[in-house]
């Protein structure tokens, strides 16, 4: 989907004014948010320094932005609406062009090294991002951030920032991962929500009896769906620290520590929906929709039908060590831009905008429960769900990406094909997965000369 939008000579709306929100502490990336009180009016950073014209003057060309979608194809793009804002409040343009992410992902390595890229590209802080930095094909950033971004959380400066201590990266909103449920069913049958993994296995088997499909799931075109799993049972077995250093290859995958992982996997590998590889991810949804399944683990961007807008709910992943400090998952989303563009200085304009409370409260009115990185969005733009997801996080002891944003892509493919391989076939299957999975590993490190 392309849109290039022309409109001129209106200023931006700042919307409703509410108590500002001071999300994040340095101490890690999203936790220990703390709360303000003092009302606040978003306004723009690109637009500040002359009324509603940008500060530089991009009219005579176009900046384009590449973005990622995981809807429908053809679904509208959060990303038009706030580029509309920009060109209406300066006149600056810009043309968005969405792909779905599966394609996105695929096209990243050649839209970065290209020597005709686009000049900027939604995509996830992480281990990637900071690979393509580290390889000088991103474009610095570091002046974005200090004229614009000064009162963002250090975490978040700290995720965007390379080994020289220059910042590539523009965050413009995260979200949480956790297990979602309808209290309505959990009302109707009796259901507790469980805290213990103990509680968790023993829920999963009263549903079966009760005739529900336990954990809703899809992973076909979608395995990191099933990575998801691995990623909470590692963390609450062996920790954060075991689980980025295993993620940067600094363990083996056929090891005690990964192997006690799996002993837990198998516990709740039998509830998984049988029909987990032959559907997406969004059909694998279906069944929790339609009271057919009792609970799913997925992210804040899952989709929630307007009917069952009151009846969507979640809990924290289970504890299983309760010595092990509680860890969430917290993808991070935002921007960066090649090297090679050929309008860095517009490219870097529109960065601008783009980290104002006004560009954030875009996306989250229009690409559903996601909590905005820019720390002055008004606290009564979230919906009670998604603030709850924010407290969620805060009251985390870390936090950490995803598999596939803390590791490179090439150690992800193996660990998505792993995983969603175990949830199909089960133990059956573990010692050919685990031992294929660390034969992957090491040859991608070999590849990369580790």
């Amino acid at each position: 989907m392309s849109l290039v939008i022309k409109k001129r000579g209106t200023t931006i709306n700042s919307g409703k004014a509410a108590g500002a929100i001071a999300l994040l502490s340095s101490l890690s990336l999203l936790a220990g948010c703390a709360t303000a009180t003092t009302p606040e009016t978003p306004t723009s950073s690109a637009a500040n320094n002359s009324g509603s014209a940008s500060a530089l003057d991009c009219s005579a060309e176009t900046v384009s932005i590449q973005t990622w979608n995981v809807g429908a194809s053809g679904a509208e793009d959060p990303m038009n609406a706030v580029a509309e804002n920009y060109i209406a409040a300066t006149g600056n343009l810009v043309e968005v062009n969405s792909v779905n992410v599966e394609v996105f992902r695929s096209q990243l390595p050649t839209y970065v090294s290209s020597n005709n890229p686009p000049d900027g590209l939604k995509w996830l802080a992480g281990s990637t991002s900071r690979g393509f930095a580290e390889e000088g094909l991103l474009l610095d950033v570091s002046d974005v951030w200090s004229e614009h971004m000064a009162d963002f959380p250090a975490g978040l400066k700290a995720l965007s920032t390379d080994s020289t201590g220059k910042q590539y990266f523009i965050p413009t909103n995260y979200y949480w991962w956790a297990v979602f449920y309808r209290p309505s069913v959990f009302e109707e049958n009796g259901y507790s929500v469980p805290t213990t993994w103990d509680d968790f296995v023993g829920l999963a088997q009263q549903m079966e009896s009760d005739g529900l499909t336990p954990i809703a799931i899809g992973t076909s075109g979608a395995e990191w769906v099933a990575t998801a799993w691995f990623d909470y049972l590692n963390l609450r077995i062996n920790g954060a620290q075991f689980h980025r250093e295993l993620l940067e290859g600094k363990h083996s995958f056929n090891g005690p520590e990964v192997r006690e992982v799996f002993e837990k996997f198998a516990e709740i590998q039998p509830y998984f929906d049988p029909n987990s590889a032959g559907q997406e991810w969004q059909a694998g949804l279906q069944p929790l929709y339609n009271k057919q399944a009792g609970m799913t683990l997925m992210g804040g961007f899952l989709p929630i039908p307007e009917e069952m807008a009151n009846d969507i709910d979640f809990f924290a992943f289970p504890t299983i060590d309760p010595s092990i400090p509680r860890v969430e998952e917290a993808p991070t989303d935002g921007f960066f831009a090649s090297a090679n563009t050929d309008s860095p200085e517009c490219t870097k304009e529109f960065f601008a905008y783009l980290a104002t409370a006004e560009a954030q409260l875009k996306f989250i009115e229009n690409s559903g429960a996601q909590i905005a990185a820019n720390p002055s969005v008004p606290d009564d733009y979230y919906s009670e769900l998604t603030r709850k997801g924010r407290d969620h996080l805060a009251g985390a002891a870390d936090i950490t990406q995803f598999y596939d944003r803390d590791s490179s892509q090439e150690f992800a493919t193996p660990a998505n094909a792993a995983n969603a391989r175990f949830i199909a076939q089960g133990e059956a299957a573990l010692e050919e997965i685990l031992s294929e999975w660390q034969a992957a590993a090491e040859r991608v490190l070999a590849e990369q000369g580790n």
